[in-house]
């Protein structure tokens, strides 16, 4: 997770740990996706505040998915 001005954080450098972790006990590469803002773009999708964790996750997904399709990277 990156600050809202894109900076790193305590988290970030948790989360690249545990991502060098997986990828060595996997062998598997591992992405990072920006999610910022993505539960304040489900919230104005939904309406409500019911199951929006649920629909920011599509969202990142659906964003993921789409970076694929184009040729992106993430």
């Amino acid at each position: 997770p990156l600050s809202m001005s894109g900076g790193r954080t305590k988290k970030t450098a948790e989360v690249e740990k545990f991502k060098l972790k997986v990828e060595s006990k996997t062998g598997l590469p591992v992405e990072t996706i920006d999610e910022r803002l993505s539960s304040k773009m489900a919230a104005s999708i939904s309406g409500s505040k019911t199951n929006l964790d649920s629909l920011a996750a599509q969202i990142l997904l659906q964003n993921y998915l789409d970076k694929q399709k184009a040729g992106g990277s993430t």
